[in-house]
């Protein structure tokens, strides 16, 4: 993750947190059930531990997989904006993302939780699901 535009190191380091705390979580979030994935969606992942990495991976480049090439990488420019919401505007034709840090995300960033404790679903843990369920193709049509 690359901070960008003078972004303030708690920030930086709070959505880090996130982030990996996130990544490492196991299946998708029972709140995005209905919404974003049907039941039957949620029951044949809820003990994948790659589900999340996989559907990042995927929105970001639109590949299943990262190439073997040690020197490719993905990118998170964490961005400061005022605009309302925090939708990401995913660049899968550069491998990168820009998340606009404002007071919405902040929220999510503050929430208290614990590192280890997985079994917790966090604000955070839902928006990030939700942002990374739609399919390739979904998005980006130009």
């Amino acid at each position: 993750m690359k901070p960008v535009d003078a972004i303030h190191d708690l920030q930086y380091e709070q959505f880090q947190f996130r982030f990996l705390r996130w990544i490492r979580g196991v299946g998708v979030p029972r709140g995005v059930v209905g919404e974003f994935v049907t039941m039957d969606e949620y029951k044949a992942q809820r003990k994948n531990p790659l589900i999340r990495a996989e559907s990042f991976v995927r929105s970001m480049s639109g590949m299943a997989l990262i190439p073997p090439d040690p020197s490719y990488e993905l990118v998170i420019y964490l961005r400061k904006c005022n605009s309302p919401g925090a939708s990401l505007e995913f660049h899968d034709c550069s491998d990168a993302v820009d998340v606009p840090l404002n007071a919405w995300l902040d929220n999510f960033l503050l929430e208290p939780v614990d590192f280890d404790d997985l079994h917790v679903e966090t604000g955070f843990d839902l928006w990030l699901s939700s942002e990374c369920s739609l399919e390739t193709g979904d998005y980006n049509d130009i």
